[in-house]
């Protein structure tokens, strides 16, 4: 139900702009995006989230979400993705790893409100079977207070933001189960 709701709620502020009615726009889309996140936190962290582990491609994530991506953070950003010539496969919960990759990219659109770079890589060591995802931006980053904070479940410095999307943009530990 609440895909609905922000996607209803996103092409509207899309078609908008930032004319009459926007604000509230704004308002309800945030509002739909703390409930989502507030429910996956709590599906989570009681356990009952259910997880699908597959084996996929991980350039193949990273390539369907770079696009998405560039719609959804300021013009201003240069998104760049870094992807090997071989493929990556790993075991784990596809859709949370693009939450996962989704989550970064908007943290780190937030944190370049004047544009900036992003860049996606994917890389893996062939002799361990290890994949490796690094989402790097040169935005303002965190000072050690917040950098602590992040992981506590409920955690957020995300409420004086224009997006406040963001309360639970943390890696689960338990979204990636294991590489094959």
């Amino acid at each position: 139900m609440l895909v609905g709701i922000l996607g209803y709620n996103e092409l509207a502020l899309m078609k908008i702009g930032n004319g009459p009615g926007a604000t509230e726009i704004a308002g309800a889309l945030a509002a739909a995006k703390d409930a989502a996140a507030l429910t996956a936190q709590l599906l989570a962290h009681s356990r009952r989230q259910v997880l699908d582990p597959q084996l996929f491609d991980l350039r193949d994530v990273v390539t369907e979400l770079t696009a998405l991506v560039r719609r959804m953070i300021d013009s201003r950003i240069e998104i760049a993705a870094v992807l090997p010539e071989h493929e990556v496969l790993i075991r784990a919960d596809r859709p949370q790893i693009g939450q996962v990759i989704m989550n970064l990219a908007v943290n780190a659109g937030d944190a370049m409100r004047g544009g900036g770079h992003l860049t996606i890589e994917v890389a893996a060591d062939r002799a361990t079977g290890h994949a490796m995802l690094t989402v790097r931006d040169d935005g303002a980053g965190m000072d050690a207070d917040t950098a602590a904070q992040i992981y506590e479940p409920f955690f957020t410095d995300h409420r004086e933001v224009l997006r406040p999307d963001s309360s639970s943009q943390r890696p689960i530990p338990s979204t990636v189960s294991s590489t094959p």
